[in-house]
């Protein structure tokens, strides 16, 4: 029996931002405070931030991983998100 593997997601936006919303009213997230540095005066430091990613292609669902990896390629924070 040939195992069928579903089709990989493709990511086409991923925003770091300070904050998002979402409107129930109209469905709308709302992106607050887009960040691509983070001045950190001292470590280890406490940063609140959230991620868009809006993500395409796949079919059913899938785990999430959420990786930050130091600049030799190591993961130094994982969050894993449920299908």
């Amino acid at each position: 029996m040939t195992t069928r593997l579903l089709p990989a997601p493709h990511v086409q936006a991923f925003v770091v931002c300070r904050e998002i919303w979402h409107s129930p009213r109209t469905g709308e997230f709302m992106l607050n405070g887009p960040v691509s540095h983070i001045p950190i005066p001292h470590f280890p430091a406490d940063i609140w931030l959230s991620v868009y990613a809006h993500v395409t292609g796949g079919h059913g669902t899938y785990p999430l991983t959420f990786q930050l990896r130091a600049a030799d390629g190591d993961a130094v924070w994982q969050c894993d998100l449920p299908p």
